[in-house]
């Protein structure tokens, strides 16, 4: 007779299909921004927008924040959102988070 425990946990994790599936998507849209021209660059993650804002709203210091997968773009966009806006650019990246959550407390020290 074989006597084994109840099995409490799958094996199989709903979580780790998600993160391959979005590792996946998220690949691919990598390509298709690097296929990117620079009017198409500015227009995806809206830099004129934000450069307008800034502007506008006399920032001095702007944090700027990004999911994991659009860090690999982050220096250049703080260098053109930088240049045109005269505001000094801090890139949030100490920690790892999904699009949706917002660091606000590192923000209030940048």
């Amino acid at each position: 007779m074989d006597i084994r425990p109840p099995q409490f946990f799958s094996n199989d994790s709903i979580a780790e299909h998600t993160i391959e599936q979005s590792d996946t998507r998220m690949n691919a849209l990598s390509n298709v921004i690097q296929g990117f021209s620079d009017v198409e660059f500015n227009g995806f993650f809206e830099i004129d927008t934000t450069i307008s804002k800034i502007i506008d709203g006399g920032y001095k210091r702007v944090a700027l924040q990004f999911p994991d997968y659009f860090l690999r773009y982050a220096a250049s966009i703080a260098e053109r959102i930088e240049r045109e806006s005269k505001a000094k650019m801090f890139i949030l990246a100490d920690t790892s988070y999904r699009s949706c959550c917002v660091d606000f407390l590192t923000a209030e020290h940048a």
